[in-house]
């Protein structure tokens, strides 16, 4: 389990590396502002699903399955190093974030605000990641990325028009007070709570894909 966890740890740092530094000079030369809170999600859910799929990929051009099942290593160790991997490192990319805005905010709403768009980015990205790697242990990485390629653009496209068609007045109708109050009345334990138990159920659902 840790040859596994030393293996694809050298990809989410390098990646980590590459964005933090991104988005410091981001800071450096714009500040805390909106769009810098934008950028700070982004990058954590290109950290997570980009250091997933570059470490798949890797895996599938190098056989590495192949090897790793002639190693003594159980099926529950090699998917569950692959997902606290992911985990770890969205966790601490969070807590940088966390603490950069803590820092920096302007203002305690957009505190509230930015600290609740981190979270939300953060769950997405791990929750997506689990699904990038039940698609990979169910067909491989090369049919999951046909499949996403075939996918994505389409999801990309059909999302924004279905928001702007008929939600978009709603949306911009909501008062910032109240995306405030929305915001920071959210109970963060629960919501971690929350998150990480869908996260071990696509574990486990990895895990069963993975042994059939």
């Amino acid at each position: 389990m840790l040859g596994v966890l030393k293996k694809d740890a050298y990809t989410y740092l390098l990646l980590m590396l590459i964005l933090s530094a991104f988005t410091g000079l981001t800071l450096s030369m714009d500040g805390m502002d909106r769009g810098a809170v934008m950028l700070m999600g982004t990058m954590s859910l290109i950290l997570v699903l980009g250091a997933t799929s570059i470490s798949e990929q890797n895996e599938d051009k190098m056989g590495g399955y192949r090897l790793l099942g002639t190693l003594p290593i159980t099926v529950w160790e090699l998917v569950s190093a692959k997902f606290l991997l992911a985990f770890v490192f969205g966790i601490l990319n969070l807590s940088v974030g966390m603490a950069l805005i803590h820092r920096l905010a302007p203002s305690s709403e957009f505190l509230i605000l930015a600290r609740f768009y981190l979270w939300a980015c953060t769950f997405v990205g791990l929750t997506l990641a689990g699904l990038v790697f039940v698609g990979v242990f169910y067909g491989g990485f090369g049919k999951f990325l046909r499949l996403a390629m075939r996918t994505l653009p389409a999801i990309v496209v059909i999302i924004p028009i279905i928001v702007r068609r008929f939600f978009w007045e709603d949306i911009v109708a909501i008062p910032i007070s109240s995306m405030v109050t929305m915001a920071d009345s959210v109970h963060w334990g629960i919501l971690m709570i929350f998150g990480t138990m869908i996260y071990g159920c696509l574990l486990l659902l990895a895990v069963w894909t993975k042994k059939n």
